[in-house]
């Protein structure tokens, strides 16, 4: 149940699908092959986990700093901002003032 390899990818791995016959709506992230990687691997004899595979390199451009919000990796709430909006939207405050505060409080 111990994890003893991880990776790590740039979100621009690999390639998108073509699908024939389907249209689909412009998506934020376009995948270009990008094969920057980190790896890391925890021997069995050890406690410490070792880098094992990096590769910095990436075909593309990195994201603008005013647009990593919009990433997936970057949109998590943490379990105290979910009982915060819960308690927000119990006195009926409406969703986009709820974001606006949560913009404030977050800097």
């Amino acid at each position: 149940g111990e994890v003893v390899r991880k990776e790590f990818v740039c979100c621009k791995q690999g390639h998108t699908e073509s699908k024939v016959g389907r249209k689909k709506r412009r998506r934020g992230c376009v995948r270009t092959g990008c094969m920057a990687k980190l790896a890391v691997l925890k021997p069995y004899e050890k406690n410490k986990y070792t880098v094992v595979k990096f590769k910095e390199e990436h075909n593309h451009e990195m994201t603008a700093y005013d647009k990593v919000h919009l990433l997936r990796s970057h949109r998590k709430l943490t379990d105290s901002t979910k009982v915060y909006n819960a308690h927000l939207s119990e006195v009926n405050i409406p969703v986009h003032q709820q974001v606006s505060l949560l913009e404030v409080l977050a800097g």
